[in-house]
């Protein structure tokens, strides 16, 4: 594979015979080298020629600036084939140039490049560093130099400068740039700690890592920033908003596990990842409930209430359980259910929204999914900071207002109609949903009649409650609580 050196030409080393208004031979100036060593030539172009033999030399030239070039060569007596160059036809024709300079860049069979942007007309050197900053990216080991004569005194002296280290800091500013945007980064080959760094906080925040990105990766990260803090002024703006960002993680590192995927659903929403932004939201709910249910005591200490908590109507539908339950007393959650449904119903349109991202749904729009998820997101936050699952009504004065209340009492006076044993067994239940009690084989002919009655005396109250149930009123307002009296 070859090595070559890309540069490009202008009129330097010549000037306009205002008479013939034709190029002739200019005079001389110095070129020191990096290395310290001055020579004397017309412009970069036959010292870069002398200087690397062993490349291949690639110009990039008007017919003017070629023109020029030839006059120069022919002065030291250099042959040289421009035809290895490469002739562009329309200095203003930017997308052909851009064209140009990246077909060159990306040709497979070049192993090293360096490239001189010293001379050129206006705008090509700077739409060469453009396409070298993108190259750079995909190939950090490929490029070698960007050399520059900076002058030093007008028309006379010039100091060679490699600003390959300002492309390494191009690169990193388009790195940090792309984080910040999405938290991802591009391909990038060249092994540098802050690539590392960011790459591994970049999977660890998209896979809920949470150990490894406050132990380990934003450690590492504010370290590799210190050290590298004066190399990286020429960005300080991108490092500033990076330290930031870095902060505001930092703060969320002692809370509950709640509130980071609280934060993170933010975070995400932000970038516009919408269903990692509903999924942190959607599970933020159960550890809420059970974050708060543990600090209450309301909780046996080793019950695995997760399939439970996913849908909090699965804790209002279910008995008092003493193998997972330490409640205040037996109303406890009909007195505040209230509170519980306004949490699902924030859970269900998550949910929905959810669902309709997993599975594709054509018929939402995108100002549509960003304003729901919003708003759910407003609403949690709002419902947490409000504090209403650590507040809840741990006293029995408002039982009578429960349905559960209402209900014992038709029970009790069901049970005081038992005369016999077989009929111990009938609930409450089988006459709110079976309605006939002469429907139940259980009962002899007799107890037949007697619960017949029972139910015909009670039968508009026995069919409110039923609906009560059924719609999921588990806490009756005064108005409601008369229909059962």
């Amino acid at each position: 594979m070859q090595k070559i050196v890309i540069t490009i030409l202008g009129t330097a080393g010549t000037k306009r015979n205002r008479e013939t208004n034709l190029f002739e031979i200019n005079e001389e100036v110095e070129y020191k080298w990096i290395n310290g060593k001055t020579i004397k030539k017309l412009s970069t172009f036959p010292l870069l020629i002398e200087k690397f033999k062993d490349y291949k030399i690639i110009p990039l030239y008007t017919k003017t600036a070629k023109n020029c070039q030839e006059l120069i060569l022919e002065h030291y007596n250099i042959d040289f084939d421009f035809n290895t160059g490469l002739l562009i036809e329309n200095e203003n024709n930017i997308k052909e140039i851009f064209h140009l300079i990246n077909s060159l860049l990306r040709t497979n069979e070049y192993e090293e490049i360096i490239v001189d942007i010293t001379h050129g007309f206006r705008h090509l050197p700077l739409l060469m560093l453009i396409s070298l900053i993108n190259f750079h990216l995909e190939n950090p080991h490929k490029i070698k130099k960007i050399l520059f004569a900076q002058e030093q005194q007008r028309n006379a002296k010039y100091e060679f400068m490699d600003l390959k280290e300002y492309l390494d800091l191009g690169s990193i500013a388009l790195l940090i740039r792309t984080f910040l945007s999405t938290f991802k980064l591009p391909p990038f080959e060249k092994q540098i700690p802050l690539y590392e760094n960011l790459r591994k906080l970049s999977i660890h925040l998209t896979s809920n890592q949470f150990p490894e990105i406050f132990e380990k990766d934003l450690p590492a990260l504010k370290q590799d920033l210190e050290k590298k803090e004066k190399e990286l002024f020429f960005i300080e703006g991108l490092i500033a908003k990076l330290k930031n960002f870095i902060y505001e993680l930092e703060k969320i590192k002692d809370r509950p596990n709640y509130q980071k995927f609280l934060y993170l659903s933010q975070l995400f929403l932000e970038k516009e990842y919408y269903l990692q932004s509903a999924t942190y939201l959607i599970e933020t709910i159960p550890l809420y409930i059970e974050t708060v249910f543990r600090g209450k005591g309301y909780l046996e200490k080793n019950a695995d209430l997760k399939k439970m908590l996913d849908n909090i109507n699965n804790l209002l539908r279910i008995e008092y359980k003493k193998d997972f339950f330490k409640f205040p007393n037996l109303y406890f959650l009909e007195i505040n259910s209230e509170i519980f449904k306004e949490l699902n119903a924030i859970r269900e349109k998550i949910g929905e929204i959810r669902h309709n991202l997993v599975h594709i749904n054509r018929n939402m729009k995108h100002e549509n999914i960003e304003k729901d998820l919003k708003l759910q997101l407003n609403k949690l936050t709002k419902f947490i900071k409000n504090k209403k699952l650590e507040t809840l009504d741990e006293t029995e004065n408002n039982k009578k207002y429960t349905l559960r209340f209402i209900k014992e009492k038709y029970q009790s006076e069901l049970n005081s109609l038992k005369k016999i044993k077989s009929y111990s067994n009938v609930k409450l239940e089988t006459f709110i949903k079976k309605g006939m009690a002469n429907k139940i084989p259980e009962l002899t002919q007799l107890h037949q009649e007697k619960a017949q009655e029972f139910y015909l005396k009670n039968k508009e109250k026995l069919e409110t409650i039923f609906e009560f149930e059924k719609n999921k009123k588990y806490l009756l307002s005064e108005k409601e609580l008369a229909k059962l009296k």
